[in-house]
């Protein structure tokens, strides 16, 4: 069955910004940002008779976020650590906070970006993330903590 347009342009609409900052957020560059938001909103397309109706903007970010967890997987090098995308020089940015960014664990950042760039509740991140609000609670606080630390004006560690 064909999806609804205008139930599902008005979707696209409201939500492809917001996913596009929360994809740019977990990849830090702008054409891997586009892409995956432009293949999560592809999924949500022809999933739309069986999403519509329910929380289709918490589908699409966990769509967008599993396929970049699917990318960092692919991309981990032979010694098991992260490998994490170059500086999107086009765009931009903090430069600081994009290299704090790279520091933190997959979880913490996911966290942060859901909660910060996303703009979604703890409750709504942890729909998305697949795991307990007490969790992304905890990977709020410590991922905040981190960036903190890295953030410091002086050049000093923050003190918790």
């Amino acid at each position: 069955m064909t999806p609804s347009a205008p139930d599902f342009d008005s979707f696209f609409r409201a939500e492809h910004g917001p996913l596009l900052r929360y994809c740019w957020g977990l990849t830090l560059e702008r054409e891997r940002a586009r892409d995956t938001a432009q293949e999560a909103m592809a999924r949500a397309w022809r999933e739309w008779d069986r999403i519509g109706g329910g929380r289709p903007a918490a589908w699409v970010r966990t769509v967008a976020l599993n396929l970049v967890r699917s990318d960092w997987r692919r991309s981990q090098g032979a010694n098991g650590s992260l490998a994490m995308p170059s500086l999107d020089t086009t765009a931009a940015v903090d430069v600081d906070l994009v290299a704090a960014m790279r520091e933190l664990p997959e979880r913490q950042r996911e966290a942060v970006v859901l909660h910060h760039l996303g703009d979604l509740s703890v409750a709504d991140c942890a729909e998305v993330m697949g795991v307990a609000a007490t969790s992304v609670k905890a990977h709020l606080q410590r991922g905040r903590a981190r960036l903190a630390e890295l953030l410091a004006d002086d050049g000093t560690e923050v003190t918790r």
